[in-house]
């Protein structure tokens, strides 16, 4: 796994969150660099830098709203969440 995914102890389950950005331009062949084109002045390089690397502590609802609307507007395609990030849950032995 790629970056730091963020992790949290629920009940007897550990979630775990991380960014697919990379994995998803990748599959797209949008460029880092493309992506940081379309969402210039709504957002910041720094924040897709980290999302690509998958190195942000949260995300505002407004920022992941506006690299859907970006990414979909490119690619004349409606995307899904999941596509951009992945939950996984592992069950905690006791």
């Amino acid at each position: 796994m790629l970056g730091t995914a963020k992790s949290i102890e629920v009940g007897t389950s550990m979630i775990t969150v991380r960014w697919r950005l990379k994995e998803f331009l990748e599959r797209e062949a949008i460029t880092q660099y493309q992506l940081m084109k379309l969402a210039q002045g709504r957002v910041s390089k720094n924040t897709i830098g980290s999302a690509v690397r998958n190195e942000l502590n949260g995300v505002q609802f407004s920022t992941l709203a506006a690299i859907v609307e970006v990414l979909e507007s490119h690619l004349g395609r409606q995307i899904s969440i999941s596509e951009l990030i992945e939950v996984t849950r592992d069950i905690l032995e006791e």
